[in-house]
């Protein structure tokens, strides 16, 4: 007995296995290599079988581009191991001027990004300081 999928259950699926992707990959941080070779030979024994294998290779796929996402949205920190780090750069927001201390955004300088620097009150900084 063959039982059509409903527009909304196969979104479901769809979105379970990017999910699924997401959270398998947050895990385990190996490389999908193997994972996306496998999902191509059962692409290919899909077109040749049925449509339900291939539902299943596109629930596959998706749960690759979920770990694809995952691995590319993390960054790797520039300074691992929370030493002391010394660079020049240029405030590019205004200060965030708290009670006890000011939190600056820099951009440092022959650096890609920003940080988040957690300063003195005094002295005061400005927007453009370098």
């Amino acid at each position: 007995m063959v039982r059509k999928l409903h527009k909304s259950q196969i979104f479901l699926y769809f979105c379970l296995s990017f999910l699924g992707g997401v959270f398998i990959y947050s895990l385990e941080t190996q490389n999908f290599a193997s994972l996306i070779i496998i999902f191509f030979g059962l692409i290919i024994f899909g077109i040749i079988k049925n449509w339900k294998i291939l539902f299943c290779c596109l629930c596959f796929l998706l749960f690759l581009a979920g770990g694809y996402y995952l691995q590319n949205s993390l960054k790797e920190p520039i300074n691992p191991y929370e030493e002391d780090v010394t660079f020049y750069g240029i405030i590019v927001k205004e200060p965030d001027i708290r009670s006890d201390h000011t939190r600056l955004i820099v951009e440092p300088e022959g650096l890609e990004g920003k940080v988040l620097l957690k300063a003195e009150k005094y002295p005061e900084y400005d927007y453009g300081d370098y």
